[in-house]
């Protein structure tokens, strides 16, 4: 908390050198790892909030950014905050179109195939089939476990969504 206040005073003060950025992302790790916690133990307005924070301290640039804005989206999507859990995921849109990492893709897509099953679901469950599927060949082929598993996950809400109940509890 501390050196998160630290950076957000010497940063209104002026330009941003490397050390406060170097405080940023120190202050960054202990808020990501607690909004993960929080995550994992189904506190999704604390992992909202942490997770929030974190991303505000870590520079674009920063690898580390994507990863956390993928964290916060997919708790923002749990918390039902579909227009922040979008802003979240353009920007990993934007940072996976610009490298063109093909992981960081198909994380991006998964995440809103996951917003637009409860958004806009006309001919969803044969799109999210087809994409998660492509994806978690992608994933496994990077050795993605997370990523495998929301393959995965997306495939059983689309098996379900078709009425094909076994089909959904095996892949889940």
């Amino acid at each position: 908390y501390h050196l998160e206040q630290a950076f957000q005073t010497l940063r209104e003060l002026g330009p941003v050198d490397d050390r406060t950025r170097a405080m940023g992302l120190q202050a960054a790790e202990p808020l990501a790892s607690a909004g993960r916690r929080a995550f994992a133990r189904g506190d999704m307005p604390a992992a909202v909030n942490l997770l929030r924070r974190a991303v505000a301290l870590t520079p674009a640039d920063d690898a580390a950014r994507m990863g956390l804005l993928q964290d916060l989206a997919f708790a923002l999507f749990q918390t039902g905050d579909f227009g922040r859990m979008r802003e979240a995921l353009r920007e990993v849109q934007q940072a996976s179109s610009e490298s063109g990492d093909v992981v960081l893709q198909a994380h991006a897509l998964l995440l809103d195939l996951e917003v637009r099953m409860f958004t806009n679901p006309e001919g969803w469950p044969d799109e999210a089939a087809r994409e998660a599927t492509r994806a978690i060949s992608i994933f496994e082929h990077h050795k993605d476990e997370r990523g495998v598993a929301q393959g995965w996950a997306l495939l059983g809400h689309s098996n379900m969504i078709k009425g094909r109940f076994e089909t959904a509890v095996e892949a889940w």
